[in-house]
């Protein structure tokens, strides 16, 4: 099921997909699938690592919790994404990892999305591959209530590779 409702709706270049989950090697894998699609790849660590490097407002921000040994605050985190977010070009499609992490980031989100007149196409939440923080478990509940949530397993992934890896399998319908 998981491939099915997930490839049915990753074939354009206008798919706007968000992938939630917790880091690791079945996250690596699943980013590497969906790495074959020809949209924008955004990965939200990247975003941090950038406004760090290049001394921003934001990296400084980020730093300092760093030392601290704090997470960043939404402010800060809501802040890198949205420049990312309003920098990119309308309409074109995306693949994010790593932002919303939680309901407070995902309700932003979903505004920013309404004010370009765009909304998502597909939530992907890896499950089964370690503890869920309850943020994540809360951004997955609503993004189910808006029927664009697939929950995807380890299991079901080794089956996405198999399929995509598949030359007579088209990966859009």
């Amino acid at each position: 099921r998981a491939n099915s409702v997930l490839f049915s709706t990753v074939g354009s270049a206008r798919s706007r997909i968000v992938v939630i989950g917790t880091p690791g090697l079945e996250m690596c894998r699943l980013l590497e699938f969906l790495r074959s699609l020809t949209i924008e790849h955004v990965l939200f660590s990247d975003l941090i690592q950038n406004e760090r490097d290049r001394l921003t407002p934001s990296g400084h921000a980020l730093e300092k919790a760093e030392r601290n040994g704090v997470s960043a605050s939404d402010e800060v985190m809501v802040a890198v994404a949205r420049k990312w977010f309003w920098s990119r070009k309308n309409g074109c499609g995306f693949v994010l990892e790593g932002f919303p992490r939680n309901l407070a980031q995902a309700l932003v989100f979903d505004e920013w999305l309404e004010a370009r007149g765009e909304t998502l196409d597909q939530v992907v939440h890896l499950v089964g591959t370690g503890a869920s923080d309850r943020e994540t478990e809360a951004v997955a509940e609503y993004f189910d209530r808006q029927s664009i949530l697939v929950r995807i397993a380890p299991d079901d992934l080794d089956q996405l590779v198999r399929v995509s890896d598949a030359p007579e399998v088209a990966v859009h319908p």
